[in-house]
């Protein structure tokens, strides 16, 4: 498979992963597994919408997510990487103002940490706030796939600095930095054709080097142990949790339907857990593995597309010229 494909199977797998794993977002598992049992396999279907903003989302709609990761694509290749100011305003109009990148309805729905962190009027006045109240939420991390693209041919130490500018508008706990940072290194190798088993050994020693005596080293010294039950163990929109779901689900499932369908019948923050994870199964195995059905209905798929296409694009060119 060609680097550009993967990219573009990373974006898409994204998009379609937390779409397919939206409409059960904070279900009950016993819900979540009876109710996929009815429809006799994991299928997209309007759904309540949990925000009360509207009386259903429809089939297909982008989930956060989605909508996060390609604004955050949108800045990097306005700016030729990441800019804090303009992913401010961005991710503020998005957010606090609704408007979509990829389709005509309304974006709703990111986390409080989000919300609150992009609530003053301008950046300034955000880097005025203080960081008492930072959470190791998954806010940034569910946003960093198009990070692993544009950063692709970079060192490892740029790219770092690169998702931890990006992920610091938001999120300022070290853990979710970390967690950012190790997700993106991982699906880089990935991205460079390396199977998700053979990239997590590649990326390993990249992490622990980074995150030393962090959760997140540790956690890469055991990547085949399974990750704590959403909501019971650890709180569900926990960034480390939403980690280990993906990483662990890469490696180990068969195919892009067995994945999502998996980290679905998790329960908790079922759309970013799908989004982190479709991009790493998209990734490798690429958009041809992804459900057509699902491919059908999904919204902004096109725009996905576009932006993964550019982001390689510009990323490629730019190592050329760095070479």
């Amino acid at each position: 498979m060609k680097q550009i494909d993967r990219a573009i199977g990373a974006m898409l797998g994204h998009l379609i992963g937390g779409m397919a794993a939206g409409p059960y977002n904070e279900w009950e598992r016993e819900q979540i597994l009876w109710d996929i049992g009815e429809r006799r396999g994991l299928m997209t279907f309007d759904h309540p919408d949990p925000s009360g903003h509207s009386d259903t989302f429809p089939e297909g709609r982008p989930t956060p997510s989605a909508d996060q990761a390609a604004v955050l694509a949108q800045s990097l290749i306005a700016c030729g990487g990441v800019n804090q100011e303009h992913l401010y305003y961005a991710l503020r109009e998005l957010v606090h103002e609704h408007k979509s990148p990829l389709w005509i309805g309304r974006a709703v729905g990111a986390g409080s940490t989000t919300r609150n962190r992009l609530r003053p009027y301008t950046w300034g006045q955000s880097q005025g706030c203080t960081n008492h109240e930072a959470t190791p939420s998954n806010g940034s991390l569910m946003r960093a796939t198009p990070l692993a693209i544009w950063c692709a041919k970079q060192r490892w130490r740029d790219c770092n600095h690169a998702v931890y500018d990006a992920s610091y508008v938001t999120h300022r706990h070290p853990l979710a930095l970390q967690c950012s940072i190790a997700y993106v290194q991982y699906l880089r190798e990935i991205l460079s054709g390396l199977d998700p088993v053979a990239a997590f050994k590649s990326a390993e020693g990249i992490i622990r080097e980074y995150a030393k005596e962090s959760p997140v080293a540790t956690m890469f010294g055991e990547p085949y142990k399974n990750p704590p039950t959403p909501g019971l163990d650890v709180p569900s929109g926990a960034a480390l949790l939403t980690l280990q779901i993906a990483v662990h689900t890469a490696m180990t499932a068969r195919n892009f339907r067995e994945g999502i369908t998996h980290v679905v019948s998790l329960g908790g923050d079922t759309d970013a857990y799908g989004a982190v994870t479709g991009a790493l199964l998209g990734a490798h195995f690429g958009v041809e593995e992804i459900p057509k059905e699902w491919l059908g209905v999904a919204k902004g798929l096109d725009v996905m597309t576009s932006l993964a296409t550019e982001l390689y694009t510009l990323a490629a060119a730019r190592s050329r010229t760095v070479a």
